[in-house]
């Protein structure tokens, strides 16, 4: 009983250690809003979470997390900033100053959820590799080669 103890700890503490050597390294990754939630992660969002779901925000809405601390994100309209996490929490400060404090509650490589500390509300994104090699060649930044990405630039026009 003792050794199944061990190694269970031992178990937690390599997955948790994993998310922690590398500097932030569980959220670099671009997140997609998930809109299509089921009625019981809907329930979920309420009962566990204590917030409602955000019915603002699309599938195309996105947070990109880079490694170099660095974000870009189109969630009410599109914005940019650096971003660090504190505990639990993923702090974006907006390239104006703003804050946006989003209380982590539940990560795995392929999803997140968090919950907005001002509004209540709780955010599902869907996680994907951002494998992208240069700023220069990513659709999420905000400029590419010199002009304005065309995604960037559809995102604020509409």
């Amino acid at each position: 009983m003792l050794s199944m103890r061990i190694y269970f700890l031992l178990l937690l503490s390599v997955v948790f250690f994993s998310c922690k050597t590398k500097h932030n390294a569980c959220f670099e990754k671009v997140w997609f809003y998930d809109d299509e939630l089921t009625e019981q992660e809907q329930l979920e969002n309420l009962r566990k979470y204590g917030g409602a779901t955000e019915y603002r925000f699309l599938a195309a809405s996105f947070l990109n997390l880079q490694p170099n601390g660095k974000f870009t994100s189109y969630l009410s309209a599109f914005d940019y900033g650096d971003w660090k996490q504190r505990d639990s929490t993923l702090i974006l400060t907006t390239h104006n100053k703003g804050k946006l404090f989003l209380e982590v509650k539940h990560v795995t490589p392929k999803q997140m959820v968090c919950i907005n500390r001002t509004s209540h509300k709780v955010f599902r994104f869907n996680g994907f590799v951002n494998g992208i090699a240069s700023e220069q060649e990513s659709p999420f930044a905000l400029i590419i080669y010199g002009e304005q990405s065309p995604l960037i630039m559809n995102l604020m026009l509409n």
